[in-house]
């Protein structure tokens, strides 16, 4: 079915505006919006299974990046970290790669205000959304806490949401708690015998990204000391200054 077609659809059943745009990128947009402000209540089944086929069609179309094939740099095998050759870095969309496991990070203010719109909620879909309610609104979560759900419409089996830390006022805490969300997401893929495990930079208000992606990369190091199933942790820089920063880390070059 076309896109189009299928986008229409949404839009008429959940935009009271009769003024949807003709084009394709700005159907997208106003559906982004529209997807951002979603009442749970009103998401029926035959709406779950016309997004499920709009995002399974953009799947098609897109150039996945399969993680399995991904191999770590020389310049990461030959560093300090005795893990290297299990670490690789990648610059994309953690959307984009195909896994075992991506990691979703949610921001624990976001957690309290029931807001799951960020990239991974949307290219997974409305089925993800509901199921993610559904689970914390019966589930305490806290600093660092995990859970895990299916991928439904991205390409991966499994989804590890972890909540950001909150920043407290002493910067070893936050530093503490940063290095506890990695550890809990990597116990996580490796109880449920994964063995690719993608990872964005986890935030903290009061670390600059320099700081929390030295305290990435010493923290997977650490868990791949252990016995585990896990053969490949992919960290995700989601730009150009991101995969620079972390390239210096492995160069030694970040004056450590």
């Amino acid at each position: 079915m076309d896109k189009k077609i299928l986008l229409k659809s949404l839009l008429e059943y959940f935009y009271n505006d009769n003024l949807i745009p003709l084009k394709l990128d700005e159907m997208r947009l106003l559906w982004r919006d529209v997807f951002n402000n979603l009442d749970l209540k009103s998401i029926n089944d035959d709406m779950l299974s016309i997004e499920d086929k709009l995002l399974r069609l953009d799947l098609l179309n897109k150039g996945l990046t399969n993680a399995e094939k991904l191999e770590s740099f020389d310049y990461i095998k030959d560093s300090h970290y005795r893990n290297g050759n299990k670490i690789i870095l990648w610059k994309g969309n953690i959307t984009n790669i195909y896994a075992d496991i991506v990691v979703n990070s949610i921001r624990y203010e976001d957690l309290i205000n029931r807001v799951f719109n960020n990239d991974i909620f949307f290219k997974s879909g409305m089925r993800l959304v509901k199921k993610f309610s559904d689970i914390v609104s019966n589930t305490k979560l806290d600093n660092s806490d995990v859970l895990i759900t299916r991928g439904f419409n991205l390409p991966c089996d499994l989804i590890i949401h972890v909540i950001e830390p909150k920043d407290s006022d002493e910067e070893i805490n936050n530093e503490i708690e940063l290095k506890m969300a990695y550890m809990n997401i990597l116990e996580c893929a490796n109880n449920n015998m994964m063995k690719t495990v993608v990872i964005p930079t986890l935030g903290s208000n009061s670390l600059d990204f320099l700081k929390r992606a030295r305290i990435a990369v010493e923290s997977i190091d650490e868990y791949l000391d252990k016995d585990s199933m896990i053969e490949k942790v992919i960290i995700c820089a989601s730009n150009e200054e991101e995969y620079d920063i972390y390239k210096s880390i492995f160069l030694g070059e970040d004056n450590a």
